[in-house]
């Protein structure tokens, strides 16, 4: 009888560096392998008190692959995971897991049955948990060998996704799988010759990407933050110390090394979006050794210091207030506090400040959690005092924008507009679906939903009120949850223009990163799996839809061109009007980070027609841009 079932893939694949191959020496076992009459897949996997299996056989009659449900193969798809076999190293032991390192929350087995033409077979095995199952275990000629490239994950990949579209939802089908570092007990005695070995070619766009590249300088220790741009000069954070250098030449000007402090913790516990600002000279700076620095930009010198007990996470600088957020460290400061900023005094403290929402010029709007209260709050950056204060058990994804606060309210799906100085209820909007995002810009206000009814995103700007919602998969869905639809709402709660997805098209997860900025008439979504969607502001009309490599896209800017940043350790230059991807620049290879929210790269904003970037390896490159730009530059 045949058995086929479908299962769920859960995969965090972020992280390594993307590679292209060209093959050398092909060997005799590559010409055996060529020909593969039969391809059983098994695949099964148990967690969370579930189990699930998958069984397809794939047999060539006539030249012709089918399926033992009858499906036809492409044939370049079965020739793919015969060539799929490179760079492998001999073994005597069977590899079950990458360093012990685990990023799934499942057993996962895979077994692939080669049998060629000429009667051998070739056994293909994975119980690791890692990102693509790697290692792969080869079992051929009575000999064992291991893969760690990721060739043999991505050509199986893509069969498998010919076989059931709900493996079109793993990126790595498009993309690829990344490459793990190889441990060293296996590259110190080289890939085995019984199989071929590959070499790195760049394609076009990564040639090109290389050729804006100004300069390149080590800091010996990794970045921490986004680099900051101020009057020819580059600021850089790193754990050692903060830098300074030339912005067109990269020489270091001058450097602060910080205090001694504990590096026990991971890196990740470090680093911050913004721990360091500029303001009328005077670099701020959030050190990794719990103080907080004023340091003069042109010297260096120390101007003053303040210390905390714990981590500092991020710093703001408004009207010479130096606003800075502890980080959640398991002991010592959780909340915020300000500073002035000529001579380091506290003018006030909050104690306890879990997340900072969003800065809006001379307010911070926060999320705190007490053993009494959890809530938002809008905090007056002069005095420090609540201007605006939700149950974070009734409120959603608040935003500000002139003297409202936009915010859903929970259970009930209604978006809420409310005035702070009073406190009232101006107007409501009953969503009838859940809010994934809310967003109010200058005149209309943008949602995105879902269908049984959630929230995600609630943001305002100067153009209106953006809201996305998201929808719960029927009962018979594997998967949980997805994108239902955007909404532009003008600033009195009427619907100038709504965008529906497709039933189930685009898959949405809580923890991805996502976010709407404006620009030129258009709205920019960054979403899920480091895709940029580009609407038309007026009229709602999709104009394009792009995908990088990276789960997340971090943060992005609009000129006359589009650039982003993903996780995957690129940065991207897009055609506006389009989406194509003219050309990337990939700062370093072989990530191995896989956490959602970790950025392995920082990127500066661009200023005079550069971007500086800063990486966990230490590195910074200069990269120029002015030659796509003229005029004023967009800065969102």
């Amino acid at each position: 009888m045949n058995v086929y079932m479908k299962v769920l893939l859960i995969v965090l694949g972020i992280g390594f560096h993307a590679t292209f191959y060209s093959v050398n020496s092909l060997q005799n076992s590559s010409d055996e392998l060529d020909q593969i009459e039969c391809c059983e897949i098994i695949y099964r996997w148990s967690g969370r008190s579930m189990f699930y299996y998958e069984y397809h056989k794939i047999t060539r009659e006539n030249g012709v692959y089918r399926t033992n449900m009858g499906k036809e193969i492409d044939k370049t798809l079965i020739h793919s995971l015969a060539e799929s076999l490179t760079d492998l190293y001999e073994t005597d032991t069977y590899e079950e897991s990458y360093e012990n390192q685990i990023i799934l929350d499942h057993g996962p087995h895979f077994v692939v049955r080669l049998r060629l033409a000429n009667g051998k077979r070739v056994i293909l095995k994975s119980d690791s948990d890692y990102h693509c199952f790697i290692p792969w275990n080869v079992e051929y000629n009575n000999k064992l060998y291991v893969q760690y490239n990721g060739k043999i994950p991505t050509a199986l990949v893509r069969i498998l996704e010919a076989l059931g579209e709900e493996w079109s939802f793993y990126k790595e089908s498009r993309w690829g799988c990344y490459s793990a570092v190889v441990p060293e007990r296996y590259a110190e005695k080289g890939v085995s010759q019984d199989f071929p070995q590959t070499t790195s070619v760049l394609i076009p766009d990564q040639e090109l990407g290389r050729k804006h590249l100004s300069w390149k300088i080590s800091m010996d220790s990794a970045a921490l933050s986004a680099p900051v741009y101020a009057n020819g000069n580059v600021f850089v954070i790193s754990l050692d110390g903060v830098f300074a250098f030339g912005a067109s030449t990269g020489e270091e000007i001058w450097k602060v090394l910080f205090e001694e402090y504990d590096r026990s913790n991971p890196l990740s516990y470090y680093t911050g979006i913004k721990k360091i600002a500029v303001h009328q000279g005077v670099l701020y700076v959030c050190g990794p050794d719990s103080l907080v620095y004023a340091l003069d930009c042109e010297t260096g010198k120390c101007l003053w210091k303040y210390r905390v007990h714990g981590q500092l996470d991020s710093v703001l600088v408004f009207d010479n207030k130096i606003v800075v957020k502890c980080g959640l460290s398991p002991e010592g400061c959780w909340g915020m506090f300000c500073l002035d900023g000529g001579t380091g005094e506290k003018i006030w403290e909050i104690e306890v400040v879990i997340l900072v929402d969003a800065f809006y010029d001379d307010k911070v709007l926060v999320m705190s959690m007490t053993k009494e209260s959890h809530y938002y709050a809008l905090i007056d950056i002069e005095s420090g005092a609540e201007l605006w204060k939700k149950d974070i058990s009734k409120t959603n994804d608040p935003s500000y924008y002139e003297g409202m606060m936009y915010y859903e309210k929970r259970e009930v799906h209604v978006v809420a507009c409310e005035s702070i100085l009073p406190s009232k209820e101006v107007w409501s909007f009953d969503c009838n679906k859940a809010i994934t995002y809310m967003g109010a810009f200058e005149e209309e206000i943008l949602l995105t939903f879902y269908q049984k009814r959630r929230v995600f995103c609630l943001e305002a700007f100067e153009n209106g009120i953006l809201l996305a919602m998201y929808n719960l998969g029927d009962s018979q869905s594997w998967r949980e949850l997805f994108l239902d639809s955007i909404t532009l709402l003008d600033l009195n709660g009427s619907v100038i223009w709504s965008y529906y997805y497709p039933w189930e098209s685009v898959e949405y997860n809580v923890s991805w990163v996502s976010h709407f900025k404006i620009a030129r008439d258009k709205v920019f979504f960054t979403r899920e799996r480091g895709v940029m969607e580009v609407f038309d502001l007026k009229n709602g009309e999709k104009l394009w839809e792009t995908e990088v490599r990276g789960m997340n896209i971090l943060d992005s800017e609009v000129h006359t061109y589009v650039y982003a940043y993903a996780n995957d350790g690129r940065f991207y230059c897009l055609d506006i009007n389009t989406g194509e991807i003219l050309w990337f620049f990939e700062t370093e290879k072989d990530f191995a980070e896989f956490s959602e929210d970790y950025r392995p790269i920082f990127a500066s904003d661009i200023g005079d027609g550069f971007v500086f970037i800063a990486t966990k390896y230490g590195n910074v490159f200069a990269l120029s841009l002015d030659e796509f730009f003229s005029g004023n530059m967009i800065k969102i």
